[in-house]
């Protein structure tokens, strides 16, 4: 019996589309043939968390983020799907965080917990909304600039008393001076508020 050419070039396709797809996962750090354990996390806000994106505990990289999905229309919740790589022990107390850098992709962090039972397939892990970096950022930075903005107004009234003791081109100089220092303060607030 004697194949035909339209059968080698279909079996050549489907070969050729299969090893496409297993070569694709295989980059992506899935492991096609091997079982590995599911659990999952949900979170009000994901904040750039993507699939295939690190899980950590401890800082060893334990698995990925295989599936990102809405638990309802609303978005008050979003399920991430946890691809576990390594057999280990996750206590079912553990609590996922998100965390994230300004160089890296956002990574899913579990705090391993304390409890004697142990996480199954399928489980859900407690969950810990932890501010950006960008937030933290802020708030530190939000008591300095009302402190600087007490001490310009200060400035500003010792400048006002220093400067009805001088000449009228000398209180120029200083109106000129707390109109820059003025501007300076404005533009520093846009920017931080940017």
């Amino acid at each position: 019996m004697k194949i035909s050419n339209e059968t080698k070039i279909g079996a050549l396709a489907a070969v050729s589309i299969t090893l496409l797809i297993l070569g694709f996962n295989f980059l992506k750090g899935q492991k096609v043939f091997e079982k590995s354990k599911k659990i999952f996390a949900i979170f009000n806000n994901v904040e750039g968390v993507e699939v295939s994106n690190a899980v950590k505990i401890n800082g060893l990289l334990v698995g990925n983020v295989s599936a990102i999905k809405e638990t309802d229309k609303d978005l008050k919740n979003i399920l991430i799907e946890i691809n576990l790589k390594k057999d280990i022990h996750i206590p079912k107390n553990s609590i996922a965080e998100i965390q994230t850098s300004l160089l890296t992709s956002p990574v899913i962090v579990i705090k391993k917990g304390d409890a004697s039972d142990f996480a199954d397939n399928g489980d859900t892990l407690a969950t810990r909304e932890k501010p950006g970096l960008l937030a933290q950022v802020e708030s530190n930075i939000n008591p300095i600039i009302s402190q600087l903005n007490g001490t310009l107004k200060s400035l500003d009234s010792l400048v006002e008393v220093v400067g009805s003791m001088f000449d009228p081109r000398t209180k120029n100089n200083f109106a000129a001076i707390l109109t820059n220092l003025a501007g300076s303060s404005a533009s520093l607030q846009q920017i931080l508020n940017s």
